[in-house]
């Protein structure tokens, strides 16, 4: 892949000259891509597309979204802490990346601006297939090379997620948080919500703190999936009080995908994946920590994939190169693999899902 920089359409891109969105548009369609079938996977920085690995030379390729079945690949790269671009290329291109918008954070909101001029702002700011999604408070702003920018407003009580797992383009579903579930909780709350959650894990309860939600039809669907796994913990200053039993006087939380053993699988972004298919898009989530299910997010029809009371080790979900999607899941020895979500949907009874319009 040669260096990343804008098309030859846009030329010095430090002054941003503008160009018309049908010009741009025109520069996306004319990029050669590879043939299907294709491959893309994820790495620390960048991806990988039938094997080969794509980087930035600007810098660390820090988010991206793809639709296997058309090659459509937009990623946002860090120039600095509070300044990233957003970029498209076809799957496979070796031509140069288009660079679609820019971005600056200040006191946590993105000010953005699009190589055709228009200004756009929220507090996320991420990628779609094609294009960039923008969410405030009490919306999401989407904006698309060719087609300009759509304003959808977001349900009561809910806030953008900020990571999206899923394909938001290609579905137009986006995952939204409770906003409570963001807020600074005091001591008794935290513990009652720490309860609340082990009920969840344990399918005692249920703990929908996040849902799927269609930016065109307002269909939502909750999800039992709690926000406290968002946090990983560490420990310093620790010393034996005993045999066996340790105590630290100090403790760190933070959010991270990561632990230091790999995912952190309670985490809601490696939770819920949503992906447009061969056969329509699909919903595969694992909820309450130890149900594994499947919707058509066409028909709603919502299945059990997997299910084990103490919980689950392995979720891991893909988009096949035939434009299928396939799910991994189960516990350790007792694994379960579904080759198409979508034929195994329609081949399972239906499970009573929570729907409701907004």
């Amino acid at each position: 892949m040669k260096p990343v920089a804008t098309s030859s359409d846009i030329q010095e891109k430090n002054t941003h000259p503008l160009i018309s969105e049908a010009a741009l548009s025109d520069a996306i369609k004319k990029m050669s891509g590879a043939s299907a079938p294709l491959k893309i996977e994820e790495r620390k920085d960048g991806f990988i597309v039938n094997g080969t690995p794509y980087v930035d030379a600007e810098g660390k390729i820090k988010s991206y979204a793809f639709d296997v079945i058309n090659g459509d690949i937009t990623y946002l790269v860090e120039q600095s802490k509070n300044k990233q671009s957003a970029k498209y290329i076809k799957a496979g291109s070796s031509d140069e990346a288009i660079e679609i918008a820019s971005g600056t954070r200040e006191n946590g909101i993105w000010s953005i601006v699009t190589t055709s001029g228009k200004k756009l702002s929220g507090e996320i700011f991420s990628p779609m297939p094609r294009g960039v999604l923008l969410g405030r408070e009490s919306a999401v702003v989407r904006y698309t090379p060719g087609q300009g920018t759509k304003t959808s407003a977001l349900p009561e009580g809910y806030a953008l997620a900020p990571l999206q797992h899923g394909n938001v383009g290609a579905t137009g579903y986006v995952l939204l948080e409770v906003a409570s579930a963001s807020e600074k909780k005091d001591s008794a709350s935290g513990l009652l919500d720490s309860v609340k959650n082990l009920g969840a894990i344990f399918g005692i309860n249920e703990k929908s703190d996040y849902a799927l939600f269609n930016l065109d039809t307002r269909n939502i669907y909750p999800l039992n999936i709690s926000s406290n796994g968002k946090n990983i913990h560490t420990y310093s200053q620790c010393y034996q009080k005993k045999l066996g039993i340790n105590v630290c006087d100090q403790m760190f939380s933070f959010e991270s995908l990561y632990s230091k053993t790999g995912k952190n699988m309670t985490h809601y972004y490696w939770l819920a994946d949503w992906q447009k298919t061969n056969k329509g898009p699909v919903l595969v989530a694992m909820e309450g920590g130890g149900k594994a299910t499947a919707i058509n997010l066409s028909t709603g029809k919502k299945v059990l994939a997997y299910e084990r009371t103490l919980g689950i080790s392995t979720f891991d979900s893909k988009v096949n190169p035939d434009g299928s999607m396939s799910l991994r899941t189960g516990w350790i020895a007792d694994m379960k693999d579904i080759p198409d979500v979508s034929a195994f949907i329609s081949e399972q009874p239906e499970l009573l899902i929570k729907t409701a319009e907004k």
